[in-house]
């Protein structure tokens, strides 16, 4: 019991580093939730800040969560639940962070961290397809509804747990529920697409 509550209070704490955020208020003294988007994570970094603020956001985020893993794998080895726990919360933290009044990011990243923290080899195929379904599609948002789809399936086909498949059930439902704007906005051909930000950057 223990080792779930250390879990926890590791990746909520962790998720709760706001990168872009912190960024934006520090750099140009703004609430990067007001701007672009209106999402504290690396995409509306990108629009907002530039490519390396992006960057740096989608770094951080990523570690969060495979920075908690790693925390508990090395405090209670071989205890794969708690492992998952510290980075499911890493991203829940990340979503619904208690210090900016629940307000974050929609967690892609943070569930890239997962990926990592659960198999090197599994985040390093993730990013390969989600970076091919960005060149082909050009849109975020679907590269992100596939890394949600496919985190429960990898999983499942890695032989983990239930309980480690049910969380991964629950994160992908949060991170889908997060993308409900986006996902209108693509249906009615109002969402913002990879050209139309590689077009603002230039004329920047």
């Amino acid at each position: 019991m223990i080792e779930l509550i250390v879990a926890i209070i590791i990746g909520y704490g962790l998720g709760n580093i706001q990168t872009s955020y912190l960024l934006a208020k520090y750099i140009t003294k703004t609430d990067i939730r007001e701007m672009g988007s209106g999402n504290a994570g690396a995409s509306n970094a990108v629009l907002v800040l530039g490519w390396w603020a992006g960057l740096v956001t989608f770094i951080v985020d990523v570690g969060k969560a495979w920075i908690a893993m790693l925390a508990i794998a090395y405090l209670y080895p071989g205890n794969t639940d708690a492992a998952f726990l510290a980075g499911s919360m890493a991203v829940i933290g990340h979503v619904f962070p208690v210090i900016i009044q629940f307000k974050g990011g929609k967690g892609i990243a943070c569930i890239l961290g997962l990926f990592f923290g659960t198999n090197i080899s599994m985040g390093l195929i993730l990013i390969c397809i989600m970076g091919l379904a960005l060149i082909i599609s050009r849109y975020v948002v679907i590269a992100s509804l596939i890394s949600l789809i496919l985190l429960p399936i990898f999983l499942f086909y890695q032989n983990y747990s239930s309980a480690v498949i049910l969380m991964s059930m629950a994160i992908s439902l949060v991170g889908i529920f997060k993308h409900r704007e986006n996902i209108e906005n693509l249906i009615t051909g109002n969402e913002t697409s990879l050209d139309a930000v590689l077009y603002k950057h230039k004329s920047d």
